[in-house]
């Protein structure tokens, strides 16, 4: 998605919703993604966290 809006600029999310098949809130959830942290914050060191 980030590939296709860099290429055309800006584009609708219902454009980038045809172009992917999937519905518009999909758009949405997946476009706000890259702004939340990508690991979780941990209290305390754990197997798996981080």
């Amino acid at each position: 998605m980030l590939l296709l809006l860099q290429g055309r600029g800006r584009v609708t999310a219902q454009a980038l919703a045809d172009e992917f098949e999937i519905s518009i809130r999909t758009v949405y959830r997946d476009g706000a993604r890259p702004s939340r942290p990508t690991k979780r914050a941990c209290s305390r060191a754990r197997r798996g966290c981080g």
